[in-house]
């Protein structure tokens, strides 16, 4: 996880050549934390981009990262380590961290010492633990019509929002078909996941995608509204 120099950004930039970099981010938190794997990519390379980032978080877990991946990780942080400490800003927010998250008095004096003292097995343990593919939520913006095909794989169910994140429209504005074809026209909505949803002032619409990729749509009215159902569509866009 280190800027121009990581995994994903080498796999899909300089391999791939899906974006111009990609990246991941370890956000640690006193309570919680979460990772963060991020592209900007072209709407036709989103399902092969979504498959490299999976392909790499499922490799840090899988297999000990060779001696000089660990080598070039380690010399990359010893070595900036001091120019965080150069400034009084730096060296303030050094410490306060110390203290907000209950590190020993000596952190700062052992921190190359213990990083250092890291070991592949301690890596791929910390992955295991830590880097779960199966419990990351992805968050796509593009056009819908092209992606949604390529990122249903990747998720169970998908939320859908509009390019504005619109409440204003109505059932019938908001659940939209193209006619001579009989399906949804996603091309302006934006893909999430978690489950298809369609917001609107009037209510909320979950599909469920089936294996031959028809979608069931239950449409949940807002109380004191009776437009409730559910319908099958025949394939996604």
């Amino acid at each position: 996880m280190r800027g121009a120099s990581s995994r994903v950004f080498m796999n899909l930039r300089e391999e791939k050549g899906y974006t111009y970099g990609a990246y991941t981010r370890l956000n640690t938190r006193r309570l919680a934390g979460d990772i963060e794997a991020t592209a900007e990519v072209r709407n036709d390379v989103t399902g092969a981009s979504l498959k490299e980032f999976f392909y790499e978080l499922e490799r840090i877990r899988d297999e000990k990262v060779g001696d000089e991946e660990l080598a070039d990780a380690k010399n990359f942080l010893t070595g900036v380590f001091p120019l965080r400490a150069e400034t009084q800003e730096g060296l303030t927010n050094l410490i306060v961290n110390q203290h907000l998250y209950g590190l020993p008095e000596d952190y700062l004096q052992t921190y190359r010492d213990n990083v250092s003292a890291v070991t592949a097995d301690d890596v791929q343990r910390v992955a295991i633990k830590y880097v779960r593919p199966d419990e990351m939520a992805i968050v796509i913006v593009g056009d819908a019509g092209d992606v949604l095909p390529q990122a249903k794989d990747y998720a169970a169910t998908v939320e859908i929002f509009d390019t504005e994140g619109s409440r204003n429209k109505n059932c019938h504005e908001t659940l939209k078909y193209t006619k001579r074809e009989d399906h949804f026209d996603f091309r302006d909505f934006r893909v999430f996941r978690g489950q298809i949803a369609y917001i609107g002032s009037v209510n909320w619409m979950i599909a469920k995608s089936a294996p031959d990729g028809s979608a069931t749509i239950a449409i949940l009215p807002t109380p004191g509204a009776s437009n409730g159902g559910t319908r099958t569509l025949p394939h996604f866009r």
